[in-house]
Parts: C-alpha cells; sequence; structure tokens
C-alpha cells in the first residue's frame, strides 16, 4: 500500500547548496595537507642540514611549521559552524498537507528536533540533532556564526560499570570530540529546497527562544506547564487539524 503523506518524516528545510559545499570540502582538506606536508616534509628537513646553521635552521623549521599551521587553524574555525543542510523530524500528522505542514512550523513544540549538518576537517558531513528549545539566534565573532545551542545538561561522573559497552566508549569520545554549538545558515540558501518557506517558519520560533541567557518565551508551542504530554499533543492535533 502505497504511503498517502506527501512530506518525509526528516524533511530537508534548508540547503547551501553543492558549489559551496563542495568548495569548503576542498578548502578544508587543502588546508590539512598543507599542515601535513609543512609539518612531516619540509619542516624536518632544515634539522638536517650543517651544525653550525642549525639555530638557522630551527628557526627556518619553525617559520615553515606556523605557515602550514596558521592557515589550518583559520579555516578550521571559520568554516566549522557552516551548515549545508538542515532538516526536520516530522510527526505523522504534520505531514498530511503543506498546510497542516506550514501551520505546525510556525508553532513549533519545544522537543521538535532538527538535525544540522555541517562538515568535518577531513570534508565527510557531520549531523547534529538539537532540539527547537535549545537553539537561539546569537552572533558570532567575525559574523561566522548565527544561530548557537544551549549546551544540555551531562553527566558529571561516569558510569564505570558500564565500561565494556559501546554507549560508553562513545559517551567519552563525545566529551574529546564534542558536538558544535555555534552553526553558520546561509540565509541565501533558503530556495534551494522543494519547500520554502518552512525554514522561515522554523528561523521565527528559534528567535522567540531569546537570546540563550532565559527560556523560551513561544506562544502555541504547547500547553502550560501543568499540562500532561500526552494532553499536550492532543490539543496541538486538534488545533491543526
Amino acid at each position: 500500500m502505497p504511503d498517502s503523506d506527501p512530506y518525509p518524516e526528516r524533511l530537508m528545510i534548508h540547503y547551501g547548496g553543492t558549489l559551496k559545499t563542495v568548495f569548503l570540502g576542498c578548502l578544508k582538506l587543502f588546508s590539512l595537507y598543507l599542515f601535513a606536508t609543512a609539518t612531516f616534509v619540509i619542516a624536518p628537513s632544515y634539522l638536517w642540514g650543517r651544525e653550525e646553521l642549525l639555530e638557522q635552521n630551527v628557526m627556518l623549521g619553525t617559520g615553515v611549521f606556523l605557515a602550514g599551521l596558521i592557515p589550518l587553524v583559520f579555516v578550521t574555525y571559520t568554516t566549522a559552524p557552516y551548515v549545508t543542510q538542515v532538516h526536520v523530524r516530522l510527526p505523522l500528522f504534520a505531514r498530511r498537507s503543506r498546510d497542516i505542514l506550514d501551520r505546525y512550523t510556525r508553532a513549533l513544540p519545544p522537543d521538535a528536533e532538527l538535525e544540522l549538518t555541517t562538515l568535518r576537517l577531513s570534508g565527510r558531513l557531520r549531523a547534529t540533532r538539537v532540539k527547537v528549545r535549545e537553539m537561539y539566534v546569537a552572533r558570532g565573532p567575525l559574523g561566522i556564526a548565527n544561530l548557537a545551542r544551549r549546551a544540555p545538561p551531562r553527566k558529571t561522573m561516569p558510569d564505570w560499570s558500564r565500561w565494556r559497552e559501546w554507549s560508553w566508549w562513545r559517551d567519552r569520545w563525545a566529551v574529546i570530540n564534542p558536538p558544535p554549538s555555534r552553526f553558520y545558515v546561509d540565509p541565501n540558501g533558503r530556495g534551494l529546497t522543494r519547500e520554502p518557506g518552512i525554514w522561515e517558519n522554523v528561523m521565527g520560533c528559534i528567535r522567540r527562544n531569546g537570546d540563550g541567557g532565559g527560556t523560551s518565551t513561544r506562544a502555541g508551542a504547547g500547553a502550560g506547564a501543568g499540562a500532561s504530554p500526552a494532553a499536550t499533543r492532543k490539543d496541538r492535533v486538534h488545533t491543526l487539524r
């Protein structure tokens, strides 16, 4: 039986563009290659010269090392927040028509899930799942970020009894390689999806979250604090219908 819902559960609402994504991926790889060549090939060659020129060669080797390190740090810092794709997770009732989808994204619940895809240093894609309540509009240094994520609560002490499990090692790796907390979504990429206007609705919900210092003030995002989750979902379905 074919699926009657016109929209998938994971809907792409923003796309940064193929050309920009490929360019940034190549730029990251080139900076990494430049750093590796300068560090492991060119810089050590200065230490193999004559001993009377050792001090001068050390200075030259240090300069070569810095010449490879500085571009890597700059490229990594400035391109890390760039978001290539944004997906939103849709409940079943919001996937039935464009009108319901539009009304749902105008008043997203706090626990609605977004998936922001960025580029790793190796050029591979990295997907980060966030809740709408965790996101807020922010201004990063040099204008490299326009969205930020509130830090989720973390356990203070690791559960050492679970060290054999894969999830334990995954949690330890998350400490070494934490998920990104700042993002840059290109406003000019909003027209590259088949559902234009949905990302603008989501951004409206994020703007109502404040500047990161307080709690969400979005109207219509759910029932009151005393309402149960089941009642909240029931009220939202009735409202959207």
